[in-house]
């Protein structure tokens, strides 16, 4: 593989990287910010407070999706043709 094309593509996943990074950091701003006014909702049959669930299950389950996204991202840059 020419070394342009090795370039091209580190700096495509760096910036991938990045913008995974900054969707993630975003995401727990978010959660954050809005946890105090949704922990007066409580859930019907657990009693939890909304905002402390939906900050557990929520991260939890962005997480996962954002690692799915982000391996199929990473493999379409690896297949792109040299």
């Amino acid at each position: 593989m020419p070394e342009a094309d090795r370039g091209v593509r580190r700096s495509r996943m760096r910036s991938l990287i990045l913008k995974y990074l900054a969707a993630w950091l975003l995401f727990g701003v978010a959660v954050t910010v809005f946890v105090a006014p949704l922990n007066h909702l409580k859930l019907p049959l657990l009693g939890f407070p909304l905002g402390i669930y939906l900050a557990a299950q929520g991260a939890l389950i962005m997480f996962v999706v954002m690692l799915f996204t982000f391996a199929q991202q990473r493999e379409r840059i690896g297949r792109e043709p040299d």
